[in-house]
This record gives C-alpha cells, structure tokens and sequence, in this order.
C-alpha cells in the first residue's frame, strides 16, 4: 500500500510538472541553452541576475568567461572591473582581462594603429602583475618605429616629430636620436 501511494505520488508530480511546464532548473542549465541557441542577450541578461544574486566568485569568473566567448566586450571591460574590485587577488581574472588587451593591441598594431596599440600596451600590458610585461615593454620601440616610419612614407613629418617624443617618452631615446640625425629632424 505504501508503495502505491508513493508511484501514485510521483505519477501525480511528474503530469503537475509536464502539465504547468514548471520544472525546477539550473540556473546554469538553462543559460547554456540558450547561449547555444545564440540568444546571447537573454543569457548574458540570466547570467548577471544569477552573479548578483549568488556574489560568488567562481559564478562573476564564469560570467566574465562568457561575455569574452560571446564578444560582449562592453559588459566584459565592466564584469573585469566589478569583479577586482570584489575579488583584488584573483590571478585568472587579471590574466583573461591582461589577454584581451594583448588581443586588441595585436589587431591595432596589424591594421596599422600604432597609437591605439601604444595605447594599449601603456595602459595595460606594462604592469608587472601581467606575467609577460617584459616582452610587451620591449615591443613599444618596435612599434613606434613602425609608427614614425608609416610617418615618413606618407611624407608627414609632424607624425614623425610627435613619433620621436614618443619614443624619448617610453625609453626608447636612442633610437629616436639615431632617426633624428638621420632623416634631419631636429626637435
């Protein structure tokens, strides 16, 4: 009899179940399903209600981890920011966050946006928290070089000057007095 009444129960619960279209879920589930579906605003839009409602830190990492994948940069840059101010020490976070900005330097510095580049790497790649600053401090020459002589092929020597501060200004002064006396520029 007591068997009975529990199948009975669990028949019951299952057509309640089938029959509201209630069924407890996974937060987590249901923003997987519909990130695979591509409904990236309503999972990134679960996906912060679900961070701020837990304040964990493995779900704010997850959250960022996501906006990255899906190139919800905006919401990215602001996750990474909220995030260390919560969690200062979390390592993964800075190196994802530290990526990104290898990420957008590389793409400024291929289609020739020298500025943006320096920008980026000056900004934030030089800090000695990111575990390869010292490789990102020795491209700046490179690319400023590249700069001043994207400068000199366009015959824009107000670039090239402005290059040359530049490069005094981030400790590459030596290769700026070798271009200065070779193309003449005096300052």
């Amino acid at each position: 009899m007591r068997n009975s009444w529990m199948v009975l129960m669990v028949v019951l619960t299952m057509f309640m179940t089938g029959f509201t279209g209630c069924t407890p879920s996974d937060p987590m589930e249901e923003i997987q399903k519909l990130e695979s579906e591509n409904k990236i605003r309503e999972a990134r839009e679960q996906f912060a209600k679900f961070v701020e409602a837990s304040g964990d830190q493995k779900a704010s990492r997850d959250y960022i981890k996501f906006l990255l994948r899906n190139k919800q940069l905006h919401f990215f840059r602001d996750q990474i920011r909220d995030h260390l101010r919560r969690f200062p020490n979390d390592t993964e976070v800075k190196n994802l966050e530290f990526e990104h900005y290898v990420d957008l330097a590389t793409s400024a510095e291929k289609r020739g946006d020298f500025s943006d580049a320096i920008d980026y790497i000056t900004n934030h790649l030089l800090s000695p928290d990111f575990r390869d600053y010292k490789i990102w401090e020795g491209r700046i020459c490179n690319i400023l070089l590249k700069w001043y002589e994207s400068g000199k092929k366009s015959g824009n020597q107000n670039l090239m000057k402005k290059v040359l501060l530049d490069m005094e200004n981030l400790g590459c002064g030596p290769l700026a007095a070798t271009l200065r006396e070779q193309d003449g520029l005096t300052e």
